[in-house]
């Protein structure tokens, strides 16, 4: 179960790619690979964790307006009942 600091900085990467993010910028930066880019954001998480996460955190960055919700709801249900 992860710990309040481990989703709020879980939280904190993807709202940082979310702004940084933009359809074309595979072709702006050949070298960006999104998934290395969800792998940084779920660092802070055990494997079992942010594989449980991990779609929809990519979702998220790709279309924040529609997946926020989905995004958030997901990385608090990490925390359990704490």
């Amino acid at each position: 179960m992860a710990t309040r600091d481990q989703v709020e900085s879980t939280l904190a990467r993807v709202g940082l790619l979310v702004l940084t993010y933009y359809p074309e910028i595979t072709i702006d930066d050949p070298e960006y690979d999104l998934a290395r880019e969800v792998s940084w954001c779920l660092e802070d998480l055990d494997e079992r964790d942010a594989s449980a996460v991990r779609d929809d955190i990519m979702r998220v960055i790709v279309d924040p307006t529609a997946r926020r919700v989905a995004a958030y709801a997901a990385l608090y249900d990490l925390q359990g009942d704490e």
